[in-house]
């Protein structure tokens, strides 16, 4: 049977001798996927590839000699660290890209939340090492968060989280939310909204916005400008629109759909901050949220429940090993 692999790092050679690389495959079966991890001379590795044994996804041979296509091989031989290197990267619905499977030097295999992997790159760019072998780091800027790249052509196979079922909570559109007003007529509007409320729509009809997204009485001006500022950002302000929102929530939303979060699915006005806290925290790391999205449920217990879930989400994988590992 055809594997697939990838280099995981090289040894020292010694007096001129055959560069040995570490190398993990992968190959599925009815009990999800096996990983072996082994250590092969650069020419046995050529010649297995050449004949079409294995494929290796960050390395080609090309002329009878070995080199890499998705980052140098070279890059593997930092003083400073031992690069990791990237499987595949995890994404789950509403939310895009979560976090990543990696390999380690020591044939290690993880599957790693992003923030924890962003921090290693950072921690370890900081040092002037080398992350990652078969991707490049990018820090933050003050115009951009950080991220990982990979290399042209070089796209990484994506593994997709099942969410189970959908965690989607009925969000409340109240009555009072849908209350037409005439915001043409001067008049009217100074009769039914307060100085405070009326700045805010001025503000807003100034800066293009669609304020009858917000032209409700029940409105405070303080809820008024949280949804105009939303507004004002490109987002869907009009999911959270209601007087049943707390400002504090209303913010709370307005951040998740800054970060381009499915925020429908974790709607519901009765929520408390701790909560949503705890909801939101979980839907980033890609767990099945609909387990615990129950207003009844204290954030504690939500805490408690969505650690359980991430372990068996961000965890450390088997991994077999041959004889030439042991060698």
């Amino acid at each position: 049977m055809k594997k697939w692999g990838l280099i995981v790092g090289k040894e020292a050679t010694k007096n001129g001798g055959e560069t040995v690389y570490r190398v993990i495959t992968l190959r599925e079966d009815a009990g999800g996927t096996i990983y072996l991890k082994h250590r092969i001379d650069e020419k046995t590795l050529v010649n297995n590839m050449s004949k079409g044994y294995v494929t290796i996804g960050n390395a080609k041979v090309e002329d009878g000699e070995l080199k890499g296509t998705s980052g140098d091989l070279a890059r593997f031989d930092s003083k400073v660290n031992k690069p990791m290197v990237i499987i595949s990267e995890i994404q789950a619905e509403g939310i895009g890209l979560v976090g990543y499977k990696m390999a380690t030097y020591e044939g290690d295999v993880t599957t790693n939340v992003l923030k924890e992997v962003l921090n290693y790159c950072e921690k370890v760019t900081k040092a002037k090492g080398t992350p990652i072998q078969n991707a490049q780091y990018v820090s933050e800027t003050d115009t951009q968060r950080s991220f990982i790249r990979a290399y042209p052509n070089c796209d990484f196979p994506i593994e997709k989280l099942n969410r189970g079922k959908k965690a989607r909570t009925e969000y409340v559109e109240s009555e009072s939310n849908s209350v037409k007003v005439d915001t043409t007529d001067k008049n009217k509007l100074e009769e039914i909204f307060s100085k405070d409320q009326l700045r805010e729509l001025r503000v807003g009809r100034n800066n293009g916005v669609d304020i009858t997204v917000y032209a409700n009485r029940k409105l405070s001006a303080e809820q008024m400008a949280v949804i105009r500022k939303g507004l004002e950002e490109g987002l869907n302000a009009r999911l959270w629109a209601s007087p049943e929102y707390s400002v504090d929530a209303m913010r709370f939303y307005k951040a998740d759909q800054g970060r381009k979060m499915d925020v429908t699915y974790y709607l519901n006005p009765k929520y408390d901050i701790q909560q949503l806290r705890e909801i939101s925290l979980g839907f980033t790391n890609g767990v099945d949220t609909s387990e615990y999205s129950d207003p009844k449920i204290p954030a504690r217990e939500m805490a408690e429940i969505r650690l359980r879930l991430e372990m068996h989400v961000w965890k450390t994988h088997s991994v077999q090993m041959d004889e030439s590992w042991l060698n």
